[in-house]
């Protein structure tokens, strides 16, 4: 620990020292307008002009009994639906003097889910729909309630073909309309280039987005008679990025586009929204720096040549991708980790197992690397863990590694490849209650344990530090579990003096610290990580409790259980880099992490699965609760 310790302090050294020779660049930003604080989308804009709305809400009885609905802007229900029956919403259409809302039922109909698509006006006037397009990329509800789709085959109407002629390659597109009812276009290639259509013909830009650059909510297009105006986030990276905005000519074919707001301040672009308020058009969009909005008053008579022609002084050095990124750090991080396992059924409790685990203080340092499209992070820890059940201090490992293959599925992605190994010890206070009709197999009071507890993980990494994939964790312990028979009652109880759970589970979240190196330069805020998870866990029962249950004439037929997990990260993060040293800089966390998971195992009441007269089932839930304090710090080149 000490050698990487001293490494990290003469890196940081060597680079302050070569920064001494770097000319120094001026920190700015760039602005074509006035900047304002404030949100102004457009779907305020309709509200403001009191333009209709169709949305999905419920009503509830006294009883809290509720039924899904579709109302109007007057509150009025336009239709209530079966309480059986969910309905999402799939696209809208908002103009002056009407609006509609498709959507989707689904509901049960014997061992089958049926869907049923609709799309329904402001007045309640419906008509369903036989399918959806499948694969579309946008789609709305046009002025005569018609659906609108755009797929990479081609622009559909009501789910028939209407125009087969679209960009080759086009993968992201955002529909736009004026309250007058005209539509138009704007998309994305795969090279990055921004394309324009009105729903007759398309036109190509010379506006392209970085490859790495973001995809999901940074386009928004706005129809105005002959011309159609579009605004989009781009991210060349931490330095470079803000809102671009164009225009084009219907008539003459002509396009421009250019540089509205550039920032290495603050990262204002994503969600954008552009419409004309008079003599002007507005561009609204989230400034997720400081968790607010800002937005932008463009003139229509705007001089095209100072944004063609203006190029921001701040970005030189950093007009391109980065290729090559390192992060070295250490850390400190405390783990506290309690659990409890119950064989319960209705309200008695059979048995239950209380662990004593070893509260640890983990010494962490990692290397992170990336080079073109793969990354490669390794993390190492130790601690010594305090006495449990009469064992002497002993020290614990975690140990763990991350590699990242870049842009495997899309540019913007990246496929996480982790392990994490890590091992304790601890002790299980076990008790059992004698209980008429119930055979203990096994028992045992105080058992002093060691377990290692190891995890493996397939992670999609996506824009603004969402991510979600596959996780296998697998650790052995020792505890009560129970059995129940073809009674669906539990029978048996017994001690296992090593269980191993095996854990197949999929999770989604958010990791903020993510979205800080990517898009961030100065920063320093409180911040907020989460994940959840669902899972199936196999339970291994020992060789030594499957032979005590066929003494009994018994032999396990179901042994899983399923799996929830959450997972709550809230700290302080403060974060510089250093222009006049290419990015360089360091990164300082601290903050508490909660994480818990259950998992519960047990015949259903009502299952139709019945077991044989010699045949149990496992019977047992848990619930584990790992929380403790943390502190990084971290050199980011």
């Amino acid at each position: 620990m000490k050698p990487f310790f001293y490494f990290l302090l003469v890196t940081f050294y060597f680079v302050t020292a070569q920064a001494n020779d770097t000319p120094l660049l001026l920190a700015g930003e760039y602005t074509l307008v006035k900047k304002h604080v404030g949100s102004r989308s457009y779907n305020q804009f309709l509200d403001s002009i009191s333009a209709p709305i169709v949305s999905i809400d419920r009503v509830c009885s006294k009883q809290a009994i509720c039924w899904p609905i579709i109302q109007n802007e007057e509150g009025d229900v336009l239709k209530r639906f079966s309480r059986n029956s969910t309905l999402s919403a799939k696209a809208q259409g908002r103009y002056t003097d009407r609006a509609y809302l498709y959507f989707s039922e689904s509901y049960r109909s014997g061992d089958k889910t049926q869907i049923r698509y609709y799309v329904m006006d402001n007045e309640g006037l419906t008509r369903q729909l036989d399918n959806e397009v499948s694969g579309s990329l946008a789609t709305t509800v046009n002025l005569e309630g018609q659906v609108v789709a755009v797929s990479p085959s081609g622009l559909y109407l009501d789910g028939q073909i209407e125009q087969r002629t679209i960009p080759a390659g086009l993968k992201y597109a955002e529909f736009g309309a004026n309250p007058e009812g005209q539509l138009a276009l704007v998309g994305v290639d795969t090279g990055g280039f921004i394309h324009l259509s009105d729903l007759q013909n398309w036109l190509a830009t010379d506006e392209q987005l970085s490859r790495k650059g973001d995809r999901k909510g940074v386009l928004s297009v706005y129809p105005a008679g002959n011309q159609l105006h579009f605004a989009a986030y781009k991210y060349v990276n931490s330095y470079n990025k803000g809102l671009v905005y164009g225009r084009a000519d219907l008539t003459s074919e002509k396009t421009v586009s250019g540089w509205l707001f550039n920032s290495e301040l603050e990262n204002i672009g994503f969600d954008p929204s552009i419409y004309q308020v008079k003599d002007e058009l507005l561009i609204s969009a989230v400034n997720s720096s400081k968790s607010e909005y800002a937005y932008f008053m463009l003139p229509l008579a705007l001089n095209e040549d100072e944004l063609t022609q203006t190029t921001p002084t701040h970005t030189a050095g950093f007009e391109e991708e980065k290729t090559l990124e390192l992060m070295l750090g250490m850390g400190v991080a405390s783990l506290f980790w309690t659990a409890n396992a119950d064989v319960k059924q209705d309200s008695t409790t059979y048995a239950s197992t209380d662990y004593d685990l070893s509260n640890s203080l983990y010494k962490n340092v990692w290397l992170q690397g990336k080079l073109g499209n793969k990354q490669l992070a390794i993390i190492y820890g130790q601690n010594e863990a305090e006495e449990k059940g009469g064992q002497t201090k002993q020290v614990s490992r975690m140990f763990n590694a991350v590699l990242d293959f870049n842009g495997l599925f899309n540019p913007q992605s990246s496929l996480r490849l982790k392990v994490a190994q890590s091992s304790l010890g601890g002790v299980a206070n076990l008790s059992v209650k004698d209980v008429l009709g119930v055979t203990q197999l096994t028992s045992a009071q105080n058992v002093a344990f060691k377990t290692r507890f190891d995890q493996y993980s397939a992670l999609v990494l996506g824009e603004r530090g969402r991510y979600w994939g596959l996780v296998y964790e697998a650790y052995r312990m020792p505890g009560m579990l129970g059995f129940s028979d073809s009674s669906k009652q539990i029978r048996y109880v017994g001690y296992d003096p090593e269980t191993k759970l095996s854990k197949y589970g999929l999770v989604y979240g958010y990791d903020e610290l993510d979205y800080v190196r990517r898009y961030e330069n100065d920063y320093s805020q409180l911040y907020f990580d989460w994940l959840v998870g669902i899972g199936y866990v196999d339970v291994d029962v020992s060789n030594q409790l499957k032979a005590e249950l066929r003494d009994e004439g018994k032999k396990l037929t179901s042994s899983s259980a399923f799996g929830l997990d959450g997972k709550l990260d809230l700290g302080y993060v403060h974060q510089r880099k250093f222009k006049h040293w290419r990015g360089v800089g360091y990164s300082l966390t601290t903050g508490y992490r909660l994480k818990a998971g259950y998992m519960g195992a047990g015949q259903s009441d009502n299952s139709k699965n019945t077991l044989k007269p010699d045949e149990v089932a496992i019977e047992f839930s848990r619930l584990d609760i790992w929380h403790g304090l943390y502190a990084n710090l971290s050199l980011v080149f």
